[in-house]
């Protein structure tokens, strides 16, 4: 007899459909039409979802942090039952998806004992790491000059954010501040973010005692910014006004991705955002000041060199994400869970 799954998701998003799902519905479970839910659509999403899920044998969740959908991840874990969250990958996140038994970021089971990672998924992910396209950064970096502390930003809505830190985009450039009095600090805004929370963002760094703080922005998002003086805004010292258009002339530096931000940085300091996993996988010393199993495992500042601990964490990280469109993949990725 087969097992019964229920699915739920927000918007247009959700994974019932996704490899991991169909890995499954090939191999022992069904998911009927009726247990495909969109919590857009529910008046009362704890009660609702519960009503459902004390009927399946197992939860499939998009995301399930998002303040929208998080009375369906309390559900389950208040019923106890077999819970699949899925969300967009590690390294990279494109094209990619991570799953877990667990939840996701600083609740998912990536936090705890990862002692279930065996010399093959180590193999796995070190010959990922050699064939895939961070490999051309990996020898840049080897070369580089550690010239600046770069700071890369989160959306402060994601629940990175407001489920694993009690820090906000201000408080890590503050951190930064504080610990590198000496260095360039770039800030590097989110790329999703909305463009008054950069501006406000932006008139926030003008206040700081740092001397040599540059703000990156996509180049799109340059357009709108005004460049303060006295006669605009009264707050702001003679010194601050020079900052700030010293900044404004820096915005296309931008136009470079993450990975070519990082080439030449001597650290990247951030909350707890893929950002992070991708600049360690390059070699490059990164801190984290939010709850992650980066954090969890190898503590606040992570060598850039690959110790025994970090490619085990690593490998945990790879093992747990499969390639967008690989049901296989998926299949290996769900084995740890013991569903099939």
């Amino acid at each position: 007899m087969k097992k019964v799954m229920a699915s739920f998701g927000f918007k247009d998003r959700s994974s019932y459909r996704w490899p991991h799902s169909t890995y499954l519905q090939d191999n022992g479970y069904v998911i009927p039409e009726e247990n495909i839910y969109n919590v857009d659509d529910m008046e009362d999403v704890y009660e609702q979802s519960k009503d459902v899920i004390k009927n399946v044998d197992l939860v499939l969740i998009y995301n399930g942090f998002r303040d929208c959908i998080f009375p369906v991840t309390q559900a389950t874990r208040d019923l106890n039952k077999d819970t699949i969250f899925a969300e967009v990958g590690l390294m990279p996140q494109k094209g990619h998806q991570f799953i877990d038994n667990k939840g996701l970021f600083c609740e998912s089971s990536l936090m705890g004992d990862i002692d279930w990672v065996n010399t093959h998924h180590v193999e796995r992910f070190l010959q990922y790491r050699k064939d895939s396209m961070y490999t051309r950064y990996i020898d840049r970096v080897n070369k580089s000059e550690n010239k600046f502390v770069l700071c890369p930003l989160q959306v402060e809505w994601d629940a990175q954010v407001t489920r694993c830190t009690e820090f906000k985009n201000i408080d890590t450039i503050k951190w930064c501040v504080e610990h590198f009095p000496d260095d360039e600090i770039v800030v590097r805004a989110h790329p999703r973010d909305h463009q008054s929370n950069i501006e406000s963002l932006h008139l926030q760094i003008m206040h700081l005692d740092h001397s040599n703080i540059t703000f990156s922005c996509l180049p799109r998002d340059t357009k709108t910014f005004k460049i303060y003086n006295r006669e605009e805004d009264d707050t702001l010292t003679k010194e601050q006004a020079e900052a700030h258009k010293k900044l404004h002339s820096k915005f296309a530096w931008s136009s470079y991705g993450l990975l070519e931000n990082c080439i030449n940085a001597k650290a990247v300091v951030g909350l707890n955002s893929t950002s992070l996993i991708e600049a360690s996988l390059i070699g490059k010393e990164v801190i984290c000041l939010g709850d992650c199993p980066m954090r969890e495992h190898l503590g606040e500042v992570i060598p850039a060199s690959f110790t025994k601990e970090k490619t085990k964490l690593f490998s945990a990280m790879y093992n747990s994400c499969y390639r967008w469109g690989d049901k296989q993949d998926a299949g290996l990725a769900l084995r740890r869970f013991n569903l099939v």
